[in-house]
C-alpha cells in the first residue's frame, strides 16, 4: 500500500477500491440474475450487469490517465453485502420473498456505490481531473438510475407480491 499525500493519491487508491468492488458484482450478478424470479427484476439486473461492464471499461480507462495500473484487489464492503445477499436468499422459502431480499442485498451495494463515486465526482474535480470527473459522473448517474428502478419495483410489484404470499399462507 502507498501512501496517501494528496487527495489525487486518495482518488487513485479509492478508484482501485471501487474497480475491486465493480469486478466482484459483475461476477456475482449472473447467479443473481438466475435466482430472481419476476421477469422484470431479471430484466432490471440484466440492464445492470452490462452497466457493471461499462464501468469497469470507464474506470480501467481512468487509471490511464494516472498513468497507473489497475491492482486487482479486494472490495470488503462489496463482498460483505454480498454474502449477505446469499445469506437471505437461502433463508427465503418463497420466490417473491427472495426477489425482495434480492433488491435489498443490491440496492445496499448500489448506495455503497453512490457514495464512492459522489466522493470520487468531487475529488476528480477538486483536483482538476475534469475529463475523470465526467467519466465517474456518468458511472454516478447509472448507479442512481438503477436504485431508482429497483426502488420502483419493488414498492409497485414485488414488496405487494411477497406480502400477498404472505397473506395467503396465513
Amino acid at each position: 500500500m502507498r501512501n496517501l499525500n494528496n487527495l489525487t493519491d486518495l482518488l487513485v487508491d479509492e478508484l482501485q477500491e471501487l474497480h475491486s468492488a465493480e469486478r466482484y458484482l459483475e461476477k456475482h450478478l449472473p447467479e443473481t440474475i438466475l435466482k430472481a424470479s419476476n421477469a422484470d427484476l431479471k430484466k432490471a439486473l440484466t440492464n445492470y450487469h452490462v452497466q457493471t461492464s461499462l464501468r469497469i471499461e470507464r474506470l480501467e480507462e481512468t487509471f490511464k490517465s494516472f498513468n497507473q495500473p489497475v491492482i486487482n484487489g479486494k472490495c470488503e464492503v462489496v463482498e460483505s453485502l454480498i454474502a449477505k445477499a446469499g445469506r437471505l436468499q437461502k433463508r427465503s422459502g418463497e420466490s417473491h420473498v427472495a426477489d425482495a431480499a434480492e433488491i435489498l442485498a443490491i440496492q445496499g451495494i448500489n448506495h455503497y456505490m453512490i457514495a464512492s463515486y459522489g466522493a470520487l465526482v468531487a475529488y476528480a474535480k477538486a483536483t482538476n481531473h475534469q475529463s475523470v470527473a465526467e467519466s465517474l459522473q456518468s458511472s454516478l448517474s447509472e448507479q442512481r438510475a438503477i436504485d431508482r428502478q429497483l426502488t420502483l419495483l419493488a414498492v409497485q410489484k414485488i414488496n405487494n407480491e411477497a406480502k400477498e404470499k404472505l397473506l395467503v399462507t396465513a
